[in-house]
Parts: structure tokens; C-alpha cells; sequence
């Protein structure tokens, strides 16, 4: 009887084929999924977050520190050799300060970047062209630079064997209800032992969503998410600003557990292949997934 709005669903059910694979890549793979049933699947943020050049990360620091200049020349100009040939084309007139034939080559499909590179090509300024990406577009570069610190934070925490345990100073994630609370080292021992909530699937170490409305871990947690944010070279005070566009914030758990997981090989017309099927909840990325599985460099950790 409601409408359906973003973060209303429960999770997303996958069944994904992987090609190209020996005939021990099913074996291998069915070890590597009970071990993610187990121990759970670290939560990175995939890379189709960051964006088809991968900077949507860098893109959401120029928009959050209003650097307004290099952040039109970089989704406008500067080539890479990923690029399609339609765009590099358009990206080397835009760099070379021929806009009309920028906007020629451009494709329609990346209409964010079309409607700023009209108004380079009409004289407006490199603000006014960056106040016209749609809010929509722009909540998706600032989660880039929020995605890429909780990366951070979270290979940090696997390199140290914490992903999935708690420390004093802690937000612990309750994966029922997706509320936190703070936790003391009396804690995080009663919840790491042998009958503790993280065993059970129940409870996960948090990571930062930076932005105005995240709550902050204490202690040595706390110094180890700051260091993530200023590998950015970003202080509390720019990324919690409100000026616009802000970033809200929010905790993230580091752990993603896979449900109704199964494996099994196949043959088709194509040849081989691996049938992964798993459910997911919200906010969790097949990709990382399919990455631990694969070990895709993307999942290399």
C-alpha cells in the first residue's frame, strides 16, 4: 500500500555465471563460499561505485571542497587510454578549448557531463556548471570519496585481523535492526567469545560513511578512521560541513554475510561455466563477492 523508495528492500537475490574456468575452479570456489558463509564477506563498497573512469572519488572531494575548476576539467577533459574513442575524442577538444566539437563527439548517454559542457561552451563558469549536476548525480560523487575512506578503513581492519571483531572503541553494528552502540573493551571481549553476538552473525565492527550526520567511533578506533580521511588530505571539519553539497554520513558494517549461498558447474553453448547464487542484503555489493571468489585484484585483500 506505500510506495517503494530507495533502501526499502530487504536485499537483492543474485545468480551470476563465471566463464573462462577450469575443471577445479568449481571445487575451489565452493571453499571459498563456505568460508564467506562462515566468517562472513568483508563489506567493500564495489568498484561500480567509483564510476567507469574509477574517480568518482576524487570527483566527490573536488565537489565537497568546491574546486570547482579542476573538478569540470576532470569529468570533461583529461583522456585516458579506458576511455571509449567517442569520448576521448570529446575529452581531447574540451582540453584543447574547442567546446562546440567537445559537445559534438560527446556521447548523449552521459548527460550530466553534456549539460556542464553546454555551459563551458555558452561562457558560463566553472560554478555555474557544476551547480547544474543533478542532486541525484551529485549524492553519487560524494559517496564515492565516503565509499573510497570506508575502503580504508575496512582493509585496514582485515590487515590486522579485525574485520570481524570488536575493539574497545567500537560503533558495533546490529545486523537486525542496523543500529549501532558503543562499545568498551568489557564489551568486545563478552561479544568476541565463544557465545558473543559476532559468532553468531548477529554483530559486526562499523566503519565511516563520513558526513555531517555520522556518529564518530572513540579511541584507538576513531585515530584509525582519521587517518583514512586524511589520506584524502580532507579534515573532520570539510567533510562534516553543511555548506551544499554536504555529505550526511552514516555507519556501515564491515562484515556482509551471504544467505541461500550455493555453487555448482555447468556446460552451455558457450562452454564452461560456475552458477553462483547467493542473497544479499541492501547496500551490499556481487561484485566484492565475486571478487573474494575469483580473486579478481579487486578483491585481492
Amino acid at each position: 500500500t506505500n510506495k517503494l523508495r530507495r533502501g526499502h528492500l530487504v536485499g537483492n537475490r543474485f545468480e551470476i555465471r563465471i566463464r573462462e574456468v577450469d575443471s577445479a575452479a568449481a571445487a575451489n570456489a565452493r571453499c571459498i563460499v563456505d568460508r564467506l558463509v562462515e566468517s562472513g564477506a568483508p563489506n567493500f563498497i564495489g568498484g561500480q561505485r567509483f564510476g567507469y573512469r574509477g574517480d568518482n572519488d576524487q570527483l566527490g572531494r573536488m565537489l565537497l571542497l568546491r574546486e570547482d575548476q579542476q573538478l569540470v576539467d576532470r569529468m570533461l577533459g583529461q583522456p585516458a587510454e579506458t576511455d571509449f574513442d567517442a569520448t576521448r575524442t570529446a575529452r581531447e577538444a574540451y582540453d584543447r578549448g574547442d567546446y562546440q566539437a567537445a559537445l559534438d563527439a560527446w556521447p548523449y548517454h552521459l548527460k550530466y557531463e553534456r549539460q556542464m559542457l553546454n555551459l563551458i561552451r555558452k561562457g558560463q563558469t566553472p560554478r555555474q556548471a557544476v551547480s547544474a549536476i543533478a542532486p541525484v548525480q551529485k549524492e553519487f560523487l560524494i559517496s564515492g570519496i565516503q565509499s573510497a575512506i570506508f575502503n580504508l578503513v575496512l582493509q585496514r581492519r582485515i590487515t590486522d585481523g579485525l574485520f570481524g571483531k570488536l575493539v574497545a572503541g567500537d560503533l558495533a553494528w546490529k545486523h537486525d535492526s542496523r543500529a549501532v552502540f558503543a562499545v568498551n573493551q568489557e564489551t568486545a571481549e563478552l561479544e568476541n567469545g565463544s557465545d558473543g553476538r559476532t559468532r553468531l552473525h548477529e554483530v559486526s565492527p562499523s566503519g565511516p560513511m563520513w558526513g555531517s550526520e555520522m556518529t564518530r567511533a572513540a579511541g584507538q578506533v576513531d585515530q584509525w578512521e582519521l587517518e583514512a580521511l586524511g589520506a584524502y588530505d580532507l579534515t573532520v571539519e570539510q567533510i562534516t560541513s553543511k555548506g551544499k553539497p554536504f555529505a550526511t554520513g552514516v555507519r556501515r558494517p564491515m562484515r556482509m554475510f551471504l544467505k541461500d549461498a550455493q555453487v555448482t558447474d555447468g556446460f552451455d553453448e558457450h562452454g564452461p561455466f560456475i552458477l553462483v547464487k547467493m542473497q544479499l542484503g541492501r547496500g551490499c555489493f556481487a561484485t566484492t563477492v565475486l571478487s573474494e571468489i575469483m580473486k579478481t585484484p579487486e578483491g585481492s585483500a
